[in-house]
């Protein structure tokens, strides 16, 4: 009797060297990992936008950073005293909307400086699930 399943991992090129620069986004496994490869001395960022669980989510955000769309007022909305946008983690939230707005468009363009330069990129999903709210995922 077999009570393991054999995965056979076939190594991608390149591999993660201290040289490497590291760009993580998804979930919260995706901050742990970045914050792990940090302590060992290697060059990694994520999650510029806060923790993102979903595809789409991942999807959009990441066409945002390399198009370089940045946030309008048309993107963001107020609600229990706070700015916030779907497209970013509640985290981010400001009490000024025009504080929120600069925040976000400085992040989308240091994010942008540093998915240029990353030689690996890793996005790992928290669910398959999507919500939405008018329209909005």
């Amino acid at each position: 009797m077999q009570l393991l399943t054999h995965v056979p991992v076939i190594p991608l090129e390149p591999p993660i060297s201290y040289q490497a620069k590291v760009f993580s986004m998804g979930s919260c496994f995706a901050e742990h990992m970045s914050a792990k490869l940090r302590y060992y001395g290697f060059d990694s960022d994520a999650n510029p936008f806060g923790i993102i669980f979903n595809a789409v989510s991942i999807q959009r955000l990441v066409e945002r950073i390399v198009q370089q769309q940045a946030f309008t007022e048309a993107d963001i909305f107020f609600h229990n005293e706070l700015w916030q946008s779907y497209e970013v983690h509640s985290a981010l939230s400001s009490t000024e909307a025009s504080t929120y707005l600069a925040n976000l468009n400085a992040q989308l363009i240091a994010t942008r400086d540093y998915f240029e330069k990353a030689t690996h990129c890793i996005f790992t999903l928290g669910t398959s699930w999507v919500y939405t709210h008018r329209g909005n995922v």
